[in-house]
């Protein structure tokens, strides 16, 4: 696992780096993600070949994280697992280290820890950091890989300062050398809208060859215990939609792999030319940013009068950016008018994990964790969800009936894997999670 003191894309684009130079060296590389991101995945995943998944102890529960590194290590020589923010950061419990933080994972996984530590006005005292770090996770790091290191006398610095608490520098990286990875208000851009991606991730890999001991990293990471990721095998097929394309890639890959093995017959759609399929028994619309297309959405005419036939006939589930197609009207433009909401782009995120009561629903009456992440403000939200924080504060939010989930939360699969099976069931068809 790659950690970090402190979060920014300079350790995504070193994580990258390792993937890459790996990958050159003849490896099969897994790649998987701390926390509930959902953009870092997809350039981990463009730059390993392979999908990428979550390890996330809140949304998945205990045993969650395990069961989605099985999958991220299937076919791979070897897994690199990218820290959320920083080392300790995750859900606000009394746990030490917090659960859903990179330092748990890497316990209760039996991660190897790097840490990727911003030299950044410091030298000898990303020693003090590092064995701080170490002390407060209860992890010892495999070594350091130091960023944003200004020069050679710098990188000898940094040396001594991590030699004097017995910790190894594996490398470091020259300030500037891994710039060029494009943001936006929620996080780094999707790796196909970037031009260029590809040469920055051939110029990322070329950085990290000549910087880091990639020898000396591998022969130190530990073998992994791995578990059943307990996918099964359905009997039947059930045929689900699902929104992908520019305005919706917010999804979780680990999401589409339990759907198909409980059974469903994926048919993905681009809601900016395209609409669902009408065969379709369960419509799934993923988060996004159809706050950048508006224009496109309205050119497809034919997209509200499905979206309406579809939560007047089948089961539809709609996370945040779904929500919004779903909603009355979006920054003025009009939406899909399933949901009486009005929805605006607010100036700040609203984000954090969360627990969803729901007394109904395509998930049946319980209580699951999901995550949001936005900056959308609904106006005239009927709040017939209970949603509550990781502190226990209960707000309204969302539309639920027996057919439709509609709200800003965002719900992984993995938390039970008989959960996908019980979705098919309810949205019909013989969907089921037993194995054959």
């Amino acid at each position: 696992m790659v950690g970090a003191a402190r979060s920014g894309a300079g350790k995504t684009a070193v994580t990258l780096g390792l993937v890459a130079a790996l990958r050159a060296r003849g490896l099969r590389v897994g790649v998987a993600k701390a926390g509930p991101d959902y953009l870092d995945t997809r350039l981990l995943g463009r730059a390993a070949r392979r999908p990428a998944f979550n390890l996330d102890a809140f949304l998945t529960g205990r045993d969650g994280p395990a069961r989605s590194l099985a999958l991220a290590a299937r076919g791979a020589d070897v897994v690199i697992a990218e820290g959320a923010m920083g080392l300790l950061d995750g859900a606000p419990t009394a746990s030490t280290p917090p659960v859903a933080s990179s330092a748990h994972l890497a316990r209760t996984l039996g991660l190897g820890l790097v840490l990727v530590l911003d030299a950044t006005s410091t030298a000898q005292t990303v020693g003090a950091v590092a064995l701080g770090l170490a002390t407060a996770s209860g992890v010892a790091p495999l070594g350091v890989i130091a960023n944003r290191v200004r020069s050679a006398h710098h990188g000898d610095l940094v040396a001594e300062g991590l030699a004097r608490v017995g910790i190894a520098l594996l490398g470091h990286i020259a300030e500037g050398a891994l710039d060029g990875l494009a943001q936006r208000h929620l996080g780094l851009v999707d790796p196909s809208e970037l031009d260029g991606f590809d040469a920055w991730l051939e110029r990322a890999r070329y950085v990290v060859e000549e910087s880091v001991d990639l020898e000396a990293l591998v022969r130190r990471a530990p073998e992994l215990r791995l578990v059943d990721p307990e996918l099964g095998e359905a009997r039947s097929r059930v045929p689900v939609a699902l929104s992908v394309g520019p305005s919706a890639r917010f999804r979780y890959e680990e999401n589409l792999l339990r759907l198909e093995a409980a059974g469903a017959e994926l048919l993905p759609f681009d809601p900016l030319e395209e609409v669902p399929d009408p065969h379709a028994r369960l419509l799934w619309l993923h988060g996004g940013y159809p706050e950048h297309y508006q224009a496109a959405l309205a050119d497809n005419g034919p997209l509200w009068p499905a979206l309406r036939r579809a939560a007047n006939e089948i089961t539809v589930i709609a996370e945040c950016g779904g929500y919004a197609l779903l909603a009355r009207s979006l920054e003025g433009s009009q939406m899909a008018g399933v949901v009486p909401v009005a929805m605006r782009l607010g100036s700040r995120p609203v984000l954090g994990y969360r627990s969803a009561r729901l007394v109904d629903g395509p998930f049946g009456a319980r209580s699951l964790p999901a995550h949001e992440f936005h900056y959308l403000v609904p106006e005239d939200d009927p709040g017939e969800i209970d949603v509550v924080d990781a502190r226990g504060e209960p707000r309204p939010g969302g539309v639920v009936s027996p057919r439709l989930l509609a709200s800003f939360l965002h719900f992984h699969l993995g938390v039970d894997p008989g959960l996908a099976g019980d979705l098919l069931r309810r949205a019909g068809g013989g969907g089921s999670s037993e194995t054959a």
